[in-house]
């Protein structure tokens, strides 16, 4: 039994092509922030209501590939992580080889301070979402850097193709959160 079971296995062994997988580098990452509370009814008789799911203050999703890659990294570091309404992202991604990077950041004020008690709700309470997102991108010839902060609302969506070895450093702060 022992010696036909060997057979069988050579069999399909020899009989099965083998395969070479490039599998480069590639990562992904999703962030959603909440915890607001939402104001319900007119501005002077309405409530706070805490409800679920819960809105959502701020997104952020990143890719990267490199598809040629032999080296590469991606190193984080995030702060706030379980606080209403707060985010802090610092990361770093890399490769040895040609790919790209793609980041999209969502923000929006969940309470518009013109319709809502915005006042007194958590300590340093701003009446609109504070938001920051910076990006450095390195190539072999080329750097180039984005910076974009506000309150309120806003969309950030960029993507970077490199042409050859690359980095790229991504700082995000939602409410203080960093």
């Amino acid at each position: 039994m022992k010696k036909l079971l060997n057979i069988i296995l050579i069999t399909l062994l020899t009989l099965t092509p083998v395969m070479a997988v490039d599998w480069g580098f590639s990562t992904d990452k999703e962030v959603s922030v909440t915890g607001d509370w939402e104001w319900s009814g007119p501005l002077t008789t309405g409530f706070w209501t805490k409800p679920t799911p819960q809105p959502v203050t701020a997104t952020y999703d990143y890719k990267a590939r490199s598809e040629d890659a032999t080296e590469s990294y991606y190193i984080e570091h995030e702060k706030s992580v379980g606080d209403a309404w707060k985010y802090g992202l610092s990361m770093q991604a890399g490769a040895n080889e040609a790919g790209w990077t793609k980041s999209e950041f969502d923000v929006r004020t969940v309470n518009d301070p013109e319709s809502s008690p915005a006042e007194g709700i958590a300590p340093d309470y701003n009446s609109y979402t504070q938001f920051e997102f910076h990006s450095d991108s390195h190539g072999e010839f080329t750097h180039t850097s984005l910076d974009v902060k506000g309150n309120g609302y806003t969309h950030v969506e960029t993507r970077t193709d490199f042409e050859s070895g690359w980095h790229q450093n991504n700082f995000i702060d939602v409410n203080n959160g960093w």
